[in-house]
Order: C-alpha cells, then structure tokens, then sequence
C-alpha cells in the first residue's frame, strides 16, 4: 500500500507542477526556416502588421497572431513565441504577463518559449530571458551558449563545448520517502549535442555517440530511450519523449495510452516537436504529420494532432492542446487546436 502511495504522489506531483512545460529540440536558429519561407507583404515593423484589427481573426486553417513573417517559432502552455527575419523576438500569451514582452534591443538567433517565460540567445549566445518572477530568467552572465531550452520553471542551455547549463527551479517536491522530486542535475562528464527541457524530466543527445539520455523523475519510463539507436534530434512531452534517428525515422517512448508513441512507420521527418500527449513532425515536403491525443482533459475533441490539409511548413511546434507551424508559402504563422484565452490578442 505504501508502495502504491508513493506511486502515486510522484505522479501527482510530476503532473500538477509539470504539466504545462513542452520542448521540442532546441539546437535551431531562426535560419532554420528561413530559406524555404515565402515572401510575405508585410514587412517587419509595419503598424498593419502589429496584434490588432482584423489580422487577429481566425482563417480557414488556423488562427494567426498578424501578419508577421516569421522565421523560427516555439509554442508554450500560454504562450507562443517567434524570430522574424531581423532576429527581432515576438511572443503572445493568453494571460497579458511579461512573458509575451521580450526585449526590443536584442538580435536573437534562437528562442525558446517556457510555462510563464522564455529565453532567447543574441548573435553572440548570450542568454536573455523575460517573464514572470523566478530564477529561470537570471541566466548566467558569463557563458556563451549555442543551443538554449526552455522548461516548466527552468531554462536549459548548451555550451560550446556540449556542457550542459541550466537555472531556475529544478525541484517539483517531494515523495513519501523524503526524496526530492524534479529535473535532478546533469551526467557528470558527458556533453551533448541537443537537448530538450520537459516536464520534470530533460533529455540530450550525446555527443560521443549520438545515443539519447535523459534524467530527471520518471513516470512511465519516459526517461529510458531505446539503447539500440542513434539520435539527430529529440523532443519532450508531457509523459512521452521522441527522436529522429539518422534517417530520417521518428522513435517514441513513455506512456502510450493515445498512442503518443506510435509515429507513422512510412514518413521520413526533418523536424519533430513534442508537447502534452502528443506529437507533431515534418516530412521532406514540409507536410505535418501528427500522433498522441486529439482532445482536451475532458475528451472533448479538439484537433491539436490534426493538422490542415493543403498546408506546408517551414518549421512546426506542438503546445499542449494546440499547434502551430510556418506556412511555407509566406512565413506567416497557422495554428491548430484550441488557444486558451485571448492567445492572439
């Protein structure tokens, strides 16, 4: 009985603290997308182009914050996040917190969107992080970073050299057994080559061999990666965690209850995201592909694993109940699913 209680708190405690954070691999730049987005009409800065008015109205296949062409972008709980085409930092939120107020000063070449902050590097990899209070955006001044992940309540973070860096809170509670529970510390003498913040949980790709590794509390096996593999990109979810291997070929493992771990056999991706219990990628021709479930907590359906017809991306990033990608044809940004709140105003 002890036993089963001790079970279930971790559980509790993983879900309740942890639920919102999603990552997908992190070791991107806002040039990722950029050669094979479209042009667009609006030019970065244009006062048509700003939140507001009708560019803030849903379209056939989505929603769009406006009309700005976009070159990177990375989904969150409450929160969307993206580079335009001058490595200027746009993010929305649901919630009218500082998380959606980046600095305007700063050339970013990456971002990552967390629970209630997010954290880009500026053309040196010096770290920036805004949002709400919190040690996850007081990043380290003294280190140039190449890859950088935002988690739940912490930011992850990459180093020249593979180490890995990470601030903010690392701790989710406790079990019976007075144990602490949360994102442990990283492997004492390896380095990576990507990494990807979860919830409760971080996983990285070795650089040595190029084999997954993960860390942090445990729930449904989802920090035990197959052995057998080697890994070019990896992404987290709520329970479930994925890779591309050399090929091309998604892997998944962790809880399967919607079959969140079952990719599409036939597909070969070059981009894949992980959020909440489900999972999206992208093939050769910028096609969406979708797996996990297609519902809220409720059952009600809502269509974040269903991605429109038709439409061809740039760059995709799954949320908990939603999904966005660049449309390829013009850079401008299409969601799937349910946005809480006012997410795009």
């Amino acid at each position: 009985m002890r036993n089963a209680i001790h079970w279930w708190l971790v559980v509790i405690l993983a879900g309740l603290v942890g639920q919102w954070g999603c990552d997908s691999d992190k070791n991107k730049s806002s040039n990722d997308a950029q050669d094979n987005a479209g042009n667009s009409t609006d030019k970065p800065g244009d006062t048509d182009a700003e939140p507001g008015g009708t560019d803030t109205e849903p379209n056939d296949t989505g929603s769009t914050p406006y009309a700005q062409r976009l070159t990177a972008i990375d989904a969150s709980a409450f929160q969307t996040c993206g580079l335009d085409e001058d490595g200027r930092a746009h993010c929305w939120s649901s919630r009218y917190n500082k998380e959606a107020d980046p600095p305007e000063d700063v050339t970013f070449i990456a971002i990552s969107a967390g629970y209630d902050h997010a954290c880009g590097l500026d053309e040196d990899g010096r770290p920036h992080c805004w949002g709400n209070y919190g040690t996850q955006i007081e990043p380290p001044e003294d280190v140039a970073f190449t890859t950088i992940a935002a988690g739940t309540y912490h930011t992850c973070a990459l180093d020249a050299d593979g180490n890995v860096h990470y601030w903010g809170n690392t701790v989710l509670g406790i079990d019976l057994e007075g144990n602490l529970l949360g994102h442990g510390t990283p492997p004492e003498g390896v380095t990576f080559s990507a990494i990807s913040a979860g919830d409760g949980y971080i996983c990285g790709i070795r650089k040595n061999d190029g084999k997954a590794q993960c860390w942090g509390s445990d729930p449904f096996g989802r920090t035990e990666p197959p052995e057998d593999m080697t890994f070019t990109t990896i992404a987290t979810g709520e329970y479930h965690a994925c890779g591309l291997d050399e090929g091309g070929k998604a892997h998944c493992w962790g809880y399967n209850y919607s079959g969140q771990t079952e990719p599409p056999e036939d597909v070969i991706f070059t981009a894949i995201t992980s959020c909440g219990q489900h999972t999206c990628g992208l093939d050769a021709d910028g096609v969406a592909h979708c797996w996990g479930i297609n519902h809220d907590r409720e059952g009600k359906e809502i269509g974040q694993a269903t991605p429109p017809e038709g439409v061809t991306f740039s760059a995709i990033s799954a949320s908990f109940y939603y999904t966005c990608g660049i449309r390829t044809e013009d850079g401008i940004v299409v969601c799937w699913g349910e946005q809480p709140g006012n997410l795009w105003q």
